[in-house]
């Protein structure tokens, strides 16, 4: 910090700038390891609460702040490339896997944030089983709601239109006609 400040009060910009971004993104790391600490630590403990109505007080205390965390590690993954480009062209080959590993991560963990309160509880006590259904098209209702079912018929009828079958059976399309 000191070098920063004696860099500032030289005047010299090729001094104090590159130690201020460096200030910058070390903020911005320490900022996302310190606050996604809450978030990761209830995804831990998560699968030992066995109550729902524990496991809901787990995911209302997370939510307001899960999103906002991802800020600080844009921010350093952005900085870094904007003010040190040389080092993010060393840097990023290096770990290109581990880093989409966590960014998928982070998406999977965003999804299921997200579709916890839409989806059957029960899809989400098999790990990333709701989002599968979702990726393969299945087509859900909520038992007794009209506007669900009529939702439901609707995507039914267009997947109909488009040629595709609703119940598979190990037929093709071309069988089917």
């Amino acid at each position: 910090m000191q070098a920063l400040i004696d860099a500032i009060v030289s005047g010299d910009q090729t001094r104090w700038v590159p130690l201020a971004w460096a200030a910058l993104l070390a903020t911005a790391v320490a900022l996302y390891v310190i606050l996604d600490g809450f978030d990761l630590g209830i995804g831990i403990l998560f699968p030992f609460m066995p109550a729902e109505d524990d496991r809901d007080v787990m995911m209302n205390s997370v939510a307001p702040f899960w999103d906002g965390n991802e800020t600080w590690l844009i921010l350093g993954g952005g900085g870094l490339f904007v003010a040190f480009p040389l080092a993010y062209g060393i840097i990023m080959p290096a770990v290109y896997l581990p880093m989409i590993i966590m960014l998928l991560a982070l998406v999977f963990r965003g999804v299921a944030f997200e579709f916890r309160w839409v989806a059957k509880r029960s899809l989400f006590a098999v790990p990333f089983l709701g989002w599968m259904m979702w990726m393969a098209g299945y087509v859900g209702i909520k038992r007794g709601d009209a506007r669900s079912r009529e939702r439901m018929l609707a995507k039914c009828r267009r997947q109909l239109e488009l040629g595709n079958t609703i119940l598979d059976v190990g037929m093709r399309r071309e069988e089917v006609v």
